[in-house]
């Protein structure tokens, strides 16, 4: 068999015109070649796989056949197989005891171990979404333990290279790092930490260039410039520039703020305090006065004759549809005007609804307006917002 193909090889040099080669120059060429036709066979194999994987993936139509039937695992398939055809070929090609085998032995191990490390990465996402559809397993900590795996995984990976690179048992050499983790932790620490961090945050989409971002306990607000798996590069809105370790973002209170842009609706939330000695029951007076608002006589409407009602609650009915009926408002969100528990102050009345506009000057104008028109209202239902005055005192809104 080897001297069938060393004469197919042969002949195939001299169509290409390198039949002068000799010695270690040959075995080069010879590799080339076969690794190109087996980068062919591969892309051959890649586009086939991809019309059987869109097939079953349109059968099953689920999450866990989405993740399995993968571009990434066809890829990562269709590149093993490569590799064995190239694995299979290279004892017909080269010596087994010259410097150029053992090279391509080694980059041909480490490229099955990096593309297996991917497969079982996969493996174990397919399992996690299989055990979280079931109702029994949604409030365990499941994603807990499959970060665990995946860890677990990568580390068996980068044991397995440095083993195959160091021509090393990979016994002997967990041993070894054993007897020196404490050491190596101890020196490496926040490399580690951030090295794992880094992986969490892209694994998980925790941050992303271009995410809104904000850390209260760290003063920090802006937008991702930069993730690495050692630094998060920040641009303040300030425009001062923020660099912390992935760890911190992990460890400490991170607010994202991207998922609120995305989700097209913003959230105001304010609260203003009644002063309750101008809480009462409306006068004929004053409801005949405020009848004349739209909202109120439709709430009116709704009252069966000689209801008394209070000032306040003709307020909230007001305000509930000037909320409602506002063209910012995000329709497809919660929106209400509810009182909380009273204080030494005033009874605060809440303002809650999400506005169609994420731009931050956009969505503060938009805000202002709310406020500003809540507060020019108020003194016509007979109310008063509570405000201290200078020296301490009670004064009027």
């Amino acid at each position: 068999m080897k001297n069938y193909i060393a004469e197919w090889i042969d002949l195939l040099f001299e169509w290409i015109g390198l039949e002068a080669l000799h010695g270690a120059w040959r075995e080069v060429a010879a590799v080339a070649i076969v690794a190109i036709i087996v980068v062919g066979l591969w892309l051959l194999l890649r586009w086939f796989m991809r019309l059987l994987a869109g097939r079953l993936r349109g059968r099953f139509h689920s999450a866990e056949a989405a993740i399995l039937f993968s571009e990434g695992n066809v890829s990562k398939v269709a590149a093993i197989v490569a590799l064995l055809i190239l694995y299979a070929a290279l004892p017909l090609l080269v010596e087994q005891e010259g410097r150029l085998a053992k090279l391509f032995l080694k980059l041909l191990n480490v490229s099955f171990v990096l593309l297996l490390v991917g497969l079982a990465n996969n493996a174990v996402k397919v399992l996690f979404e299989i055990f979280y559809r079931r109702r029994d397993y949604r409030n365990k900590p499941l994603k807990g333990m499959m970060q665990v795996l995946q860890i677990a995984i990568y580390v068996v990976g980068l044991i397995l290279v440095v083993a195959i690179f160091f021509n090393r048992s990979p016994a002997k050499l967990l041993t070894g790092l054993g007897a020196s983790a404490a050491v190596v932790s101890l020196i490496f620490k926040n490399s580690i930490l951030g090295l794992v961090s880094g992986i969490m945050l892209s694994e998980e989409h925790m941050v992303k260039v271009g995410d809104w971002v904000e850390m209260p306990s760290h003063g920090i607000e802006g937008v991702v410039e930069e993730v690495t798996l050692n630094t998060v590069k920040i641009r303040n809105f300030d425009n001062s520039l923020s660099t912390v370790p992935p760890y911190v973002l992990t460890d400490n209170h991170l607010i994202n703020q991207q998922a609120m842009k995305e989700s097209g609706g913003r959230r105001v939330m304010r609260s203003l305090l009644i002063d309750v000695r101008t809480i009462g029951f409306c006068t004929p007076e004053q409801l005949t006065d405020l009848a004349a608002l739209p909202a109120v006589a439709r709430y009116l409407a709704t009252l069966p004759d000689h209801t008394e009602v209070s000032n306040l609650t003709l307020f909230r009915a007001y305000l509930l549809d000037y909320v409602d009926n506002m063209p910012l408002r995000h329709h497809g969100m919660l929106s209400m005007v509810r009182e909380l528990p009273p204080t030494q102050y005033g009874l605060p009345l809440q303002i809650y609804l999400f506005l169609a506009q994420t731009e931050w000057r956009a969505f503060e104008l938009a805000q202002a307006d709310i406020i500003d028109h809540i507060v020019a209202i108020t003194p016509r239902f007979g109310l008063q917002i509570f405000q201290l005055s200078i020296d301490g005192a009670e004064g009027e809104g």
